[in-house]
Formats: structure tokens, C-alpha cells, sequence
């Protein structure tokens, strides 16, 4: 039996995924779940996330053929998290989640000073960050590149975008490279990119303006008239403008909480700019990232912390 839990604490939500397999060759289950920050984190709500993950850990007792208690799931569950939230926060989740799974179980992942890593699979693949200092880099970011991967094996594409919509917007160019010297070899390089700040907190620095900020395009040729509409309409144009650095056959892979809301603002730079875009959704982009480093022995060396 194979049970993982795939964790994303970021800096509003805590995001998971649950992956299981009772046999080595049977289908994969996979659950998922969320909750705010702010609702963990609140001391009337501690037990809060336990209750939650022990909810979907018992959903999966209905795939399997053979009896499991929670406990004894739990005990033999594999916990990857990455986080990119403060270390406060950090402390409070680790703390239930040793409540709940056995410590020694639960994996961090973390960037030190990864400038380069070499996958072995069916194609080899070579990770790389171009910037001085890898480590700023943050972790979603590594993993959103690493769980690229299952498009690069697919399409024959030489540049692609990550378009992250969460509490911030961060749009990061990756570049594809074929290495003729070393045969299968395919170079993934991380080439730099950029972040504003997501859609929250633009509706919240203009508040002061109009109470009703909440973004929504409802008609994308729509010439503002009044402040509500001005406020919202502004804000999507302003996130919108990011697809404007890809050429339009070159793939944007989307995923975060506001993606949705990026998806709406699209339609403004198409009629605006006549710019057609190449936007494909993937919420499991990260998790996809932590599973690749959870079933990599060398990746693991690199990226996990006990």
C-alpha cells in the first residue's frame, strides 16, 4: 500500500492532495482539499486541520479492498510539505501534523543552493536556475518548473510560461534545450521572471475607492464609466498585461486561487491588444513538483529536510 499526503502552505492557504494505491499495479486515488490560513492559525480552531485531513484520509477506506483503520493509515502515510509562509505559521502546522502522522513520516522541502538537478527517467532531464542566487528562488517556484515535466516528455516546445495566481502573481520564463552532445538530455532552465501583487491585495489597496472590489469582467469591451468598474476592470488589466511576454504559441501554464479570476482578465488583452494566448490550467502543477522530488531517491538528497 502506497499513501502519500502532498502538502502546499503558502502565505493564504494550505492546499493538499492525497494520493494512494492499495497495490503496486492498481489505479491511483488522488483527494484533494484547502483551507485559510487565518482559520488555522485562530486559537478556537486548533484542532481544525486535523480534523480536515483525517476527513479525507478516511474517504480513501472506500477505495480499499482490504479493512485499514485510520490510525493505521495514518501511521504509514508518507507527508511532503512545502512552504513558502512564515515560520510561525510553519511551526503551527507541523505541530498537528505530528499529532496526526508519525513524525518521522514528515518531509519538508526546501531549496539550499540548487543551482542544477539531474533527473534519470525515460528522458534525463537537467534542471537549472539562471540567477545569481539560487536560493532566492522559492520552493512553489522550483516545483511549479519541476512538475513541467510530464508536458516536456509530451510536446516539442523551446520556451514556455509558469503563471502563478495567488497572493501574488508571478509569471516565470522557462526555457527547453535539447543537449546534442549528451543524447536524451533535455535542459530546463529557470530564466527569470516576474512578481506583482495578485488580485487580493490590489482589491484591497483600493478599497479606500469603492467597497465593491471584487474583480469581475463581465463585458471585456467594456470602456469603464464609473469607479466600481474602474477599480475592477483596472485591476485585471493590470494582471492581464503579464501574458503579453509570451509570443502566442508559446505555452502559459496557470494554477493558484486567482486563476480563475486570470482566466476572465485574458479577454481584455485579446480584444485590447488582438493578442491570443496559449493559457493552459493546472492546478496540480505544484503537487505534481512534490510528487516527482517524493518518488526521486536523488532528488530527495537535494530537497528534503528531516
Amino acid at each position: 500500500m502506497e499513501l502519500k499526503f502532498l502538502i502546499d502552505l503558502g502565505n493564504s492557504k494550505l492546499k493538499w492532495a492525497l494520493l494512494f494505491r492499495e497495490e503496486k499495479n492498481s489505479n491511483q486515488v488522488a483527494l484533494n482539499g484547502r483551507v485559510d490560513c487565518e482559520t488555522i492559525s485562530n486559537a478556537n480552531f486548533k484542532k481544525y486541520l486535523k480534523k480536515k485531513l483525517n476527513t479525507c484520509t478516511e474517504q480513501i477506506r472506500t477505495y480499499c479492498k482490504s479493512e485499514y483503520t485510520i490510525k493505521s493509515l495514518t501511521q504509514c502515510a508518507k507527508v511532503y510539505i512545502s512552504s513558502v509562509a512564515n515560520e510561525r505559521m510553519y511551526s503551527i502546522i507541523e505541530k498537528q501534523l505530528k499529532e496526526i502522522f508519525t513524525p518521522k513520516n514528515i518531509h519538508k522541502i526546501t531549496v539550499r543552493n540548487n543551482q542544477e538537478l539531474l533527473s534519470k527517467s525515460q528522458k534525463n532531464f537537467l534542471f537549472k536556475i539562471n540567477r545569481h542566487s539560487p536560493t532566492e528562488l522559492g520552493v512553489d517556484r522550483w516545483l511549479a518548473m519541476i512538475g513541467l515535466t510530464e508536458y516536456f516528455e509530451l510536446d516539442n516546445f523551446k520556451t514556455a510560461f509558469i503563471l502563478a495566481a495567488g497572493t501574488a502573481t508571478v509569471m516565470d520564463k522557462i526555457i527547453i534545450r535539447q543537449d546534442k552532445k549528451l543524447d536524451g538530455l533535455t535542459k530546463i532552465i529557470h530564466d527569470g521572471g516576474f512578481i506583482i501583487p495578485g488580485f487580493s491585495l490590489m482589491e484591497k489597496s483600493l478599497s479606500f475607492l469603492t467597497q465593491n472590489t471584487e474583480t469581475k469582467i463581465e463585458n471585456p469591451f467594456l470602456i469603464p464609466k464609473n469607479t466600481a468598474d474602474s477599480v475592477r476592470y483596472g485591476i485585471s488589466f493590470s494582471q492581464a498585461t503579464l501574458l503579453l511576454l509570451a509570443e502566442k504559441n508559446t505555452p502559459i501554464f496557470l494554477y493558484g486561487g486567482n486563476a480563475e479570476k486570470l482566466i476572465s482578465s485574458r479577454n481584455l488583452i485579446k480584444n485590447m491588444f488582438q493578442k491570443e494566448t496559449s493559457l493552459i490550467e493546472d492546478p496540480w502543477l505544484v503537487f505534481k513538483g512534490i510528487n516527482w522530488i517524493a518518488n526521486s531517491q536523488k532528488a530527495k538528497k537535494y530537497f528534503i529536510r528531516r
